[in-house]
């Protein structure tokens, strides 16, 4: 069963990906 902080894991590795995303710099 996956942890806490395998979630975290998983979750900051989304971010990280949507930080990525070059549509972001078309935000203010």
């Amino acid at each position: 069963m996956p942890t806490t902080t395998t979630r975290a894991k998983e979750h900051q590795k989304r971010w990280q990906e949507i930080v990525s995303d070059p549509a972001l710099e078309d935000l203010p």
